[in-house]
């Protein structure tokens, strides 16, 4: 059995599109708290729009992604955009 490593760091958010992770073919699952007020869209694309790809509200469950689940993408690059200024909090298990 491989060993399981986990990270949680918080996120500033500005309005601005801004990189979230960079592309880790070791990643196993990826969680995203909501934010805390506002709006955010998460996309493996670059450039995007707000709703144009997953998107939490502050009443939003927390999203996980797992490799076993959603596959490869959750290995690549992901992009986040918030609707304006608020801070949320990203974890990514690696193995």
């Amino acid at each position: 059995m491989s060993e399981r490593y986990s990270g949680l760091r918080p996120i500033a958010l500005t309005g601005t599109i801004q990189p979230l992770l960079a592309p880790n073919a070791h990643r196993k699952a990826l969680l995203l708290s909501p934010p805390a007020s506002g709006t955010y869209t998460v996309s493996p694309e670059q450039t995007f729009a707000l709703g144009e790809g997953l998107t939490l509200t502050s009443t939003s469950p927390v999203l996980t992604l797992t490799l076993e689940q959603h596959g490869t993408i959750v290995q690549a690059a992901w992009w986040i955009l918030a609707s304006g200024t608020t801070a949320a909090a990203v974890m990514e298990t690696q193995g």
